[in-house]
């Protein structure tokens, strides 16, 4: 008797001690009597779970881990723990009768842990009169009928536990089944259990065990069928699911208990070997790194002393490699990779990923549909029998040839051979090159390899300017001297002339216009695509001084300069070469009309000159408000359940609104410029008519 027996009342120190135990392991301590056997133990209290003794955990935890018995066996006699799982308080841990020979199991309390050892023997004796307690129902005394219903499920909640953390591993396309009963089985469909713990008893039948290994039980050994535990079976059959209850009465109990911390080891024990293989994998990945970084480092001094990026030769590629190289080549710059190291990315589960990311080039799967080999997608990276990489790249004439690694002369794709290049290619977007960039070096890259269509619209707009004249002169002489000497057939033949010459103009027009289409679609991904990965290459540091919307609109501003160089600077340059012919004309027909033509077009360039550079100046500001407008309503989204919290609607508000009102009076002084400029070319367009018509007149032409 403890001494602190009198400050607890009846029962003294140890009825309160047990009265803060957990059920059900505290009924199981007091219907076996084993009160005075309860030990309390802490971490360092470290157990092996071997043999066939039980314990139940009445206060605290039990943690659950695998080791390696060769650690064990060192001098510090301490090694790697592998979590297997935990046995919380009220729960009931089974020990293994066959231990391991190469692993470990061994069991870790938590802080003041009271546990309970007793004999396997004695707890299933106790299970048993549980179970003939609960089938009995009326029979029994209602208290009885629960405390019994209670220890049943304490047992399946243990036996769950062991498997819990396999359930992440169970495949999607697993069927759930929650109820005992009969099951039929289909060869490869997996069965997973719900929440409650069945037993699955199926002799003869091979199962796959969540994913690691093949298992048979025979005759009426039971499986655990719980949450986390899944079953591929490899034929079809039935087998049958029993509850806890019918497995009491039914299976073979004892071997089904010594099984199962087996089954929970041996699955523990292929997770080690996949994690193991995985740091193994891991680390060559980090050598690997190494190793690139320092080819990097070489190649990087070597491009000290040559101009340019180090090219290597196709016969030095895989071809893989060579396919990339043909297709970057095209493009106007080089795959560049060192053998080695080439090599070493090969082996990756994604070798053009690999590639493409190790060059730092960004690549993107294109799908090969329809008529593909008619049409100008660019150059491609495809395989050829979904076999051997190959280069698609466009011909001069229309359509694609392939080139292979050890190709002569290109292939042209036809009909008949464009299925064997399989349904999808990869285009590969070349990075901007190294350095300052300028706006004629950002031209020159977006339009690189689209001189044909450079040199056609510069033909069409030269062409263009030449039939511009055409109606001048036409007109010039159906005035004089067609009209005048009735020469009705040469007014047919002229009026025939003007027909060609407006069809001749439309059909320039057109050739103009799809060649800038292409043109301007090239720039656009070419363009866009370099300056987002120049973009994320940069160092953080950049991007504290920018906010978002501001980053967002000056990376969004190569399709607005795209726009701007295809769309107004085009007209213009057709427009001033047309203007060029007619001051051509007008100068051959009369210098001094012409003089002041030019003097008007120097006066309005000027005029106009000095209000597109206040427009573009309110245009920049617009552009940076734009940013910030932006950046606040994004940071107010995300903090609308703080501002209403602190009820700062109306700060939050002034805030936006401060922005928003100085964009509207910006966006207003720009309105006013624009209609100033509308208003003027109007009024200008007329009165320089009335002063050629005045010149006319002094020189009594008119």
């Amino acid at each position: 008797m403890s001494g602190l027996d009198f400050l607890f009342g009846d029962g003294g120190l140890a009825k309160a001690v047990a009265s803060v135990w957990i059920q059900p392991a505290r009924s199981i301590v007091e219907e076996l009597n084993l009160s005075e056997q309860v030990y309390i133990c802490s971490g360092r209290d470290v157990f092996d779970v071997e043999g066939r003794d039980t314990w139940v955990v009445l206060d605290g935890a039990l943690d659950l881990f695998v080791v390696h018995r060769q650690s064990l066996e060192t001098e510090a006699g301490i090694g790697k723990r592998h979590y297997l799982a935990t046995v919380a308080a009220g729960g009931t841990l089974f020990g293994l009768p066959e231990p391991d020979a190469g692993l470990q199991l061994i069991a870790v309390p938590t802080a003041n842990t009271s546990l309970a050892k007793l004999s396997r023997a004695g707890l299933l004796g106790l299970l048993q009169r549980d179970r003939a307690t609960s089938v009995s129902g009326e029979d029994a005394a209602e208290g009885d009928v629960e405390a019994a219903n209670m220890r049943l499920r304490g047992l399946g909640e243990s036996i769950m536990a062991l498997f819990a953390d396999m359930a992440r591993h169970a495949p999607y396309s697993a069927q759930t089944v929650n109820e005992a009963g009969d099951v039929a089985l289909k060869e490869g469909e997996p069965l997973i259990a719900g929440r409650r713990l069945l037993w699955l008893q199926a002799g003869g039948t091979t199962f796959e065990m969540s994913g690691c290994f093949e298992i048979e039980p025979q005759g009426k050994q039971c499986l655990p069928f719980c949450a986390g535990a899944w079953f591929a079976p490899a034929t079809d059959g039935t087998a049958r699911l029993l509850d806890t209850l019918s497995w009491l009465g039914e299976a073979d109990v004892e071997g089904d208990l010594d099984r199962l911390l087996a089954l929970a080891m041996r699955i523990t024990t292929v997770k080690l070997e996949r994690a193991g293989q995985q740091e193994h994998n891991l680390a060559q990945q980090r050598e690997t790194a190494e190793e690139d970084r320092f080819d990097a480092a070489l190649h990087g001094l070597l491009n000290v002393f040559r101009r340019g990026n180090i090219l290597r030769s196709g016969n030095d590629r895989s071809a893989l490699g060579s396919a990339m190289a043909r297709v970057l080549e095209v493009q106007g710059c080089s795959l560049v990779l060192s053998p080695d190291r080439e090599k070493r990315l090969l082996e990756r589960p994604d070798p053009l990923d690999s590639l493409a990311s190790a060059a730092g080039l960004q690549a993107r799967r294109v799908a090969l549909t329809g008529q593909w080999w008619l049409a100008d997608h660019g150059p491609l990276v495809a395989w050829l029998d979904d076999d051997v990489p190959v280069a698609l790249i466009p011909r001069r004439g229309g359509g694609y040839a392939a080139v292979g690694h050890t190709s002569a002369e290109p292939e042209a794709i036809t009909a008949a051979t464009a299925g064997r290049y399989g349904k999808d290619g990869w285009f590969l977007f070349a990075p901007f090159p190294s350095g300052k960039l300028t706006a004629r070096r950002i031209a020159a890259f977006g339009v690189r390899g689209l001189g044909l269509d450079v040199w056609l619209v510069g033909w069409m707009v030269i062409l263009g300017g030449i039939l511009s004249l055409v109606t001048p002169i036409v007109t010039g002489w159906i005035m004089d001297p067609i009209i005048p000497d009735s020469q009705l057939y040469q007014l047919y033949v002229l009026t025939a002339a003007l027909v060609i010459t407006g069809m001749a103009m439309a059909g320039f027009g057109l050739v103009q216009s799809l060649s800038m289409l292409r043109i301007e679609g090239a720039m656009d991904y070419r363009v866009q695509a370099a300056v987002w990965d120049r973009l994320l290459k940069l160092e953080a540091g950049f991007f504290r001084g920018h906010s978002v919307g501001d980053l967002a609109n000056r990376a969004q501003s190569i399709n607005t300069m795209r726009q701007l160089l295809t769309g107004s600077v085009t007209t213009s340059l057709i427009h001033g070469v047309i203007g060029t012919f007619s001051l051509g004309l007008m100068i051959y027909f009369d210098w001094r009309l012409a003089a002041v033509s030019a003097f008007a077009a120097l006066v309005y360039g000027i005029i106009a000159f000095l209000i597109g550079r206040k427009v573009l100046s309110r245009y920049r500001d617009m552009l940076e408000l734009t940013g910030r407008i932006q950046s606040v309503v994004l940071q107010l989204l995300s903090g609308v359940a703080k501002i209403r919290v602190a009820g700062a609607e109306h700060s939050a508000f002034e805030r936006w609104s401060k922005h928003y009102a100085e964009l509207m009076r910006i966006t207003f002084v720009q309105g006013n410029l624009n209609n100033m400029l509308v208003v003027f070319t109007a009024t200008f367009h007329a009165v320089a008519i009335a002063a050629v018509l005045v010149v006319l007149g002094l020189q009594g032409d008119v």
